[in-house]
């Protein structure tokens, strides 16, 4: 009997810790539906109780990967609701909390290309939050980290087209930073090497639309610059306009459109 209940024990934690995920998982899918309906108090409620029971679940094995990295989306869950609350460094704090978790599982597993992927957003994550309180030096740092890892995996596999994206966005997000320092040259070259790849992406699948909008706002970010700006802003007005028929153009980008046309006017 007394094998029996010894057996039964680690059994019953097993299915105790797996029921704790699942609330823990459970808060989250509320949290996503109260940030849906614009709820953020109630959002940030739930998923600090997701990130209050993964807390406790990675601390009572800090070996379970898979509980590391569900207390780093937890992490960065909380981070996303206190920038929309414009609580800055309440989320940095929760987002470098997550990119310190995934910078361990990182070292531990090198070869885990998801997990480097994890990583690289989460120094992006951080790079915008420092970029809203000024400390560009910092978010420069943050962004290049990022991007060093982008370019490894973009490097590893050139036929993921979802890494070659994710390249071009370290790119721009580097390049806007630059701006921002007032270094347009270096600027420049980062929005040069991310249309390249913009491009090459556009030509394998010509009709996706989510990179018809990323080449036209290399295309923008390099006129507005004065790079080529006439053919530019043209490319950008026309492919806008295709956009605008589809009914697919966003605020930004009926600006973009808007200032391109003017700019144009003004070239003529």
């Amino acid at each position: 009997m007394a094998l029996g209940m010894s057996a039964i024990g680690p059994k019953r934690t097993r299915r105790n810790s797996e029921w704790q995920r699942d609330r823990s998982v459970s808060y989250g899918k509320v949290g996503d539906v109260q940030v849906a309906q614009g709820n953020l108090p109630a959002a940030l409620t739930s998923y600090q109780s997701g990130l209050a029971i993964m807390d406790r679940l990675a601390k009572s094995d800090p070996g379970n990967a898979g509980w590391q990295r569900d207390l780093s989306v937890q992490y960065d869950k909380v981070g996303d609701v206190q920038v929309g609350q414009g609580n800055l460094p309440a989320a940095l704090a929760s987002y470098q909390a997550g990119l310190a978790i995934m910078d361990r599982l990182t070292k531990s597993d090198p070869g885990n290309a998801g997990w480097q992927r994890d990583l690289s957003v989460s120094y992006e994550k951080v790079g915008n939050v420092q970029v809203v309180q000024a400390d560009l030096p910092a978010a420069l740092t943050s962004y290049q980290a990022s991007f060093a890892i982008s370019e490894r995996l973009a490097k590893s596999d050139p036929e993921n087209v979802g890494w070659q994206r994710d390249l071009s966005e370290s790119y721009n997000k580097v390049g806007d930073l630059f701006v921002k320092q007032g270094k347009i040259e270096e600027a420049l070259k980062n929005y040069h090497a991310g249309l390249a790849v913009v491009e090459r992406l556009v030509a394998i699948d010509p009709t996706n639309m989510q990179r018809q909008a990323d080449i036209v706002e290399f295309n923008y970010d390099l006129a507005i610059h004065g790079d080529d700006s006439a053919r530019r802003f043209a490319f950008v007005v026309e492919n806008l306009k295709k956009l605008q028929a589809e009914h697919a153009l966003n605020q930004e980008q009926q600006r973009w459109l808007t200032e391109a046309e003017t700019a144009i006017s003004k070239l003529n």
